[in-house]
């Protein structure tokens, strides 16, 4: 799936968390690898809302 600036972004959330762990500051790096999770979970939804077969794969593999 590709979204403007999406790649650009994740780059950036990755060389923060490496950063953070470089530096030993668990608390920003635990900051950021929930902000980039976050981020990568709505990118798939933007995708999976795109794409009706794929929504409906998901709703047989995972339903409710």
């Amino acid at each position: 799936m590709h979204y403007p600036g999406r790649l650009a972004a994740t780059w950036e959330e990755h060389r923060q968390l490496v950063e953070y762990i470089a530096n030993h500051n668990s608390v920003q790096a635990r900051k950021i690898a929930k902000k980039h999770m976050e981020n990568s979970e709505k990118t798939l939804i933007m995708g999976i809302k795109q794409d009706k077969n794929s929504a409906r794969l998901v709703q047989e593999l995972f339903p409710h």
